[in-house]
């Protein structure tokens, strides 16, 4: 179906043109030069991505001891509220302030459950995810490469090249 562009008085197909085969078909094979240049550039950042990778691994790790105990305090805290409801109990009946205390206390554990806790876990869930991708990725890192690489620099620096 062609579209008629109002006032330049021609029809394009739009349907026809085909924007990948046109790259595909101009885009040139790399040279070697090219595709040495380019193996040289990945090596080179091996060790800095090397890096990242522990950065990220040390970052999550950090992060989710950091949640794991957040979230261990507030149960504990939970806990602990639980408790002090369980003992005022039987003096409930007889007075109306243990009972304003008690309902103060429920909420105060239905907020921490509803809020506080709830983020703590999400966060611990999320960066636990995350390290666990980054240390799968430190696995799969080409270690021999980059050895070899540097003993290739080492070497270089050696002859002053």
């Amino acid at each position: 179906m062609a579209v008629d562009y109002v006032g330049q008085n021609f029809n394009m197909p739009v349907e026809s043109l085909n924007v990948k085969a046109i790259a595909k078909a101009t885009r040139k094979p790399p040279t070697e030069a090219e595709l040495s240049r380019s193996k040289q550039r990945v090596r080179e950042g091996l060790e800095s991505e090397l890096d990242r990778i522990n950065d990220l691994i040390e970052f999550h790790s950090d992060r989710a001891e950091t949640y794991k105990n957040d979230r261990d305090s507030i149960a504990a805290r939970i806990s602990a509220k639980m408790a002090a409801i369980a003992e005022l109990k039987p003096l409930s009946e007889s007075r109306g302030s243990i009972r304003d205390r008690i309902a103060e206390e429920q909420y105060q554990i239905a907020s921490l459950q509803e809020h506080e806790l709830r983020v703590a876990e999400s966060e611990l869930d999320k960066h636990s995810r995350l390290l666990a991708v980054n240390r799968k990725l430190r696995e799969e890192f080409p270690h021999t490469e980059l050895k070899a690489y540097l003993k290739e620099q080492k070497i270089l620096a050696q002859a002053g090249l």
